[in-house]
């Protein structure tokens, strides 16, 4: 028992080291919306640091202190004097060893014997809101972990100022992440303080004072990014488009744990099968051990661990109650789903769970991750040279140029590997998201931003294919290059609107998976 206690924290490390493969398979590591991240980290050095004004008619930084600064911050920093690659291997790299170790330190604060459950969080860290390029969130989850462990550790120990400190350090980070994982965070705090209030064997003046002095204290450490999440909710308009799911869609996307990946949910809907079991037998146990117990003194049927699982219980309420679109916040539904089963994790490993049916669960959940990242592996590897093609085509075009791109891939993580292009170059891609929203650090320039076109299309009445403009400006720019990257059957739309810009547009480039044109 000693020799294994020993060598188990050696191969947890094995195990995370296996998870970074998938991370370093390839130069780039896509998904969805990392290549706009890494765009925007290289326009937030161009704008702060070397003042180009070219940039600054089309974008400028954005002053409020918006929630999902913290991925741009780090990428940026890296960014300043690294390669966009390394800036990005840096956070991912980090990111897939933080989050299993702060879980790790979780479950070892609330349950030291519980070292073996803390393998459930593999399949977490390649989760299908990391591969849409979440970074913010994903970020956010390991922050959530820190304070939480935090919070816990020093439950019952007087709380002074290095405490608060370190606790408002923590939030402020944890704000700067994800508004929502701030939220939620704070109010699993909450449910901590009540609960615990509520068990307790104390005095209710006892109790009383001890959970105003914990909520002096969180309060006093989260007032600053609160009243930033206040005055940012504040600003925001009410959504005009809200989109729920059907609650038919909703149960197979819990049943089948989609938040992790949608393409292996035949592995994911055993791993919620094992979860029912173990929870049902978990249950079951206790009322047995309650009856039993209360036939001879008084006892408690509730533990204190069981705020998680009141914890758990609101997640899956708001996973049923809360739209999954509401104005620019997509994926609502599949961020509650991920919290849901994190608290419901948590609540899991709190309680004894028998051997074998723990080894049985982890070894299960290890065989189905590393299937899982030998997929993530194979498929990052390919996906990169497709990256590092775009990339290379930055080496074609002048600094500080307008780059209007055309997405002729049906691949849907490729939707913004255009911004590839401009992640080491100032460049002016007319495919930017995040500066057409009000919740990232870059924001589109209203007042300077010229009307875009192609030339050869006086209007654009090409509806299979947009890019960044602004229709009310007076000022009109034809957009001096043009890249055509993936390898799809056009439609007929899209094959008229290609040969326009080959009669109008010079070929400056070509490779396997992106031409480049030049306007005559």
């Amino acid at each position: 028992m000693a020799q294994s206690k020993k060598f188990e924290p050696l191969l947890f490390l094995i195990f995370v080291c296996l998870h970074l493969l998938p991370a370093l398979s390839g130069r780039y590591f896509p998904t969805l919306d990392g290549p706009a991240h890494l765009y925007n980290s290289q326009l937030i050095i161009d704008l702060v640091f070397n003042n180009n004004t070219e940039l600054t008619n089309y974008f400028v930084l954005n002053n409020e202190p918006v929630p999902n600064w913290m991925g741009h911050f780090i990428l940026a920093l890296f960014n300043y004097f690294l390669p966009a690659f390394i800036a990005e291997k840096i956070l991912i790299v980090a990111y897939v060893i933080a989050l299993p170790y702060t879980f790790r330190k979780l479950v070892l604060q609330l349950n030291p014997e519980g070292a073996l459950m803390s393998y459930l969080i593999f399949p977490f860290v390649y989760s299908f809101m990391f591969m849409l390029g979440f970074y913010n969130f994903s970020i956010a989850i390991v922050f959530s972990f820190l304070i939480l462990r935090y919070w816990i550790k020093n439950d019952q120990k007087k709380k002074g100022f290095i405490q608060v400190v370190v606790l408002a350090f923590l939030l402020i980070c944890l704000y700067f992440s994800h508004l929502v994982v701030f939220g939620i965070t704070l109010l699993a705090i909450g449910i901590h303080i009540l609960y615990g209030i509520l068990i307790s064997k104390e005095t209710v003046l006892n109790r009383i004072n001890k959970g105003v002095k914990e909520v002096i204290t969180i309060v006093l450490a989260s007032i600053f990014p609160l009243i930033l999440g206040i005055n940012f909710y504040v600003k925001r308009e009410a959504a005009s488009e809200v989109q729920f799911l059907s609650n038919k869609q909703l149960i197979q996307e819990l049943t089948e744990m989609k938040f992790l990946d949608p393409s292996y949910s035949n592995y994911f809907f055993i791993f919620f099968l094992i979860f029912c079991f173990l929870t049902i037998f978990l249950i079951y146990k206790r009322m047995v051990f309650f009856l039993q117990q209360s036939r001879r003194t008084a006892t408690s049927f509730f533990k204190k661990h069981d705020f998680w699982f009141i914890l758990a219980i609101l997640m899956l309420v708001l996973y049923f109650k809360l739209p999954n679109m509401q104005g620019g916040a997509g994926y609502i539904s599949l961020r509650m789903n991920h919290l849901f089963f994190i608290f419901w994790m948590l609540w899991l490993v709190c309680n004894h769970i028998p051997k074998l049916l723990s080894a049985g669960l982890i070894l299960f959940v290890l065989y189905s991750s590393l299937v899982i990242n030998n997929s993530h592996s194979k498929k990052s590897k390919l996906l990169s040279k497709d990256a590092v093609s775009i990339h290379k085509v930055a080496a074609y075009i002048p600094p500080g140029s307008i780059v209007l791109p055309i997405n002729n891939s049906d691949h849907w993580i490729m939707e913004h590997f255009s911004n590839y292009l401009g992640i080491d170059e100032p460049l002016i891609v007319l495919d930017n998201y995040e500066s057409t929203v009000n919740y990232f650090p870059i924001h589109f320039n209203h007042q300077d931003f010229p009307t875009i076109r192609i030339k050869g299309v006086e209007n654009n009445v090409f509806n299979c294919v947009s890019w960044l403009s602004n229709p009310y400006s007076e000022k009109i720019v034809y957009a001096p290059y043009i890249m055509v990257y993936g390898q799809k059957i056009n439609t007929d739309c899209e094959e008229e609107l290609l040969n326009i810009i080959k009669k109008t547009y010079c070929l400056a480039y070509r490779n396997e998976f992106v031409e480049l044109y030049h306007i005559h």
